[in-house]
């Protein structure tokens, strides 16, 4: 710092501002259209779900868990190196949010 000269000229030193660009909230329909793909993509999931347990077990998977008040799916965001993991104790089918991304997939 000893060896700063100040000359009065700033203008090197100016650093331009850019306008802060804000990515815009979601609207209304927004929130709604993704309401309506978690609802599908929930019912497409537990309807797959259900079709192997009938095609595979004659139903049995759904039978056992009847009395703990069925298979229960949860979409876990958490899950990155793998589709999904059943919890045979719990009732529990997590899958990844990944797993259904497009209702054409």
């Amino acid at each position: 710092m000893d060896n700063f000269i100040d000359d009065g000229d700033d203008a090197h030193r100016t650093v331009s501002k850019t306008k802060n660009l804000k990515t815009p909230g979601k609207t209304i329909s927004d929130r709604q259209a993704k309401k309506e793909w978690d609802a599908k993509k929930t019912a497409l999931a537990e309807s797959f779900i259900k079709l192997l347990d009938e095609e595979l077990n004659n139903g049995g998977v759904a039978k056992y868990y009847e009395n703990r008040g069925g298979i229960k799916l949860i979409w876990n965001p958490k899950l990155r190196k793998t589709a999904g993991k059943a919890k045979l104790v719990k009732g529990t089918i997590e899958l990844s949010e990944k797993v259904i991304t497009d209702e054409r997939e």
